[in-house]
């Protein structure tokens, strides 16, 4: 009786492990803020989504954000990244807390680089996580290099050249594992830049998303998971907001990296 006590206590304890390990995701994100001295100066926040104890030791959620101040050159390497600000938030949503890191890094910038040449941002939309979007789609080679093709032009995403593997079975440096979770384009005088996020996770390695509207659950009794994938445009124009940031769409057990890719 206590063997059977034994195993179901443990068994109890990795559900609720495994519950909790959900809300475990992250994601680095680039805002570009313009061209100096023909390098692109960004805003970078790394951002962790973790869990604490209530006070009625129910789950609850918290954020960890790094700011930066990045330097990259016009192929997509960083070569200079400074850490700026380190928080921990208790809160289900962190982007008051992201505008008030990003002014915070934007004036840092502004006094290190003068006469900068800024960027505006044109286009913002929700891929859904797809390989193929309304502006750009991913292409994976037989020599297991992926590019992204935008107006008709490749140009090869390269993970290695700013990024480190975190500590899960899902993040991964093969890239055919992500997807396009969405995709900005920006302007200033001289150069484009287009950004999409790739991102992978839990729904995305269960092969639930899909675009095909026909797609049936897998499993014997017709009760698996379909999520029909839909690019859309987000309620908010961020060529009209005065700190041009947003959160960035999650899945369960998400890994999500920006790219930073100059096209002219």
């Amino acid at each position: 009786m206590n063997k059977i006590l034994l195993v179901l206590t443990l068994l109890l304890s990795s559900f609720m492990l495994a519950d909790n390990a959900c809300l475990v995701t992250y994601q680095y994100k680039i805002f570009p803020v313009g061209v100096f001295d023909n390098k692109i100066i960004a805003v970078d926040v790394e951002i962790m989504r973790s869990d604490y104890k209530g006070k009625e030791n129910d789950v609850k959620v918290q954020w960890q954000l790094k700011s930066f101040y990045s330097v990259y050159n016009f192929n997509q390497k960083r070569i200079n990244s400074v850490e700026l600000n380190n928080e921990v938030i208790k809160s289900s949503s962190y982007l008051d807390v992201l505008k008030e890191k990003y002014s915070l890094v934007l004036e840092e910038i502004k006094a290190k680089f003068k006469n900068i040449d800024y960027f505006e941002v044109n286009y913002l939309s929700y891929c859904d996580f797809q390989k193929n979007c309304e502006k750009v789609k991913m292409i994976s080679d037989n020599n297991e290099n992926t590019y992204l093709s935008f107006e008709g032009e490749k140009f090869l995403l390269n993970f290695s050249l700013n990024y480190k593997l975190n500590d899960s079975a899902l993040a991964s440096n093969d890239l055919s594992a992500y997807y396009i979770s969405s995709v900005r384009i920006y302007q200033s005088k001289k150069i484009k830049i287009v950004l999409p996020h790739l991102e992978t996770g839990h729904e995305i390695s269960m092969g639930w998303y899909t675009s095909d509207p026909k797609k049936k659950p897998k499993d014997y009794y017709n009760t698996g998971t379909v999520i029909i994938s839909k690019e859309h445009k987000p309620n908010f124009s961020l060529h009209k907001q005065e700190i041009p940031v947003y959160e960035e769409p999650l899945l369960h057990h998400a890994y999500g990296y920006d790219f930073l890719i100059k096209v002219n």
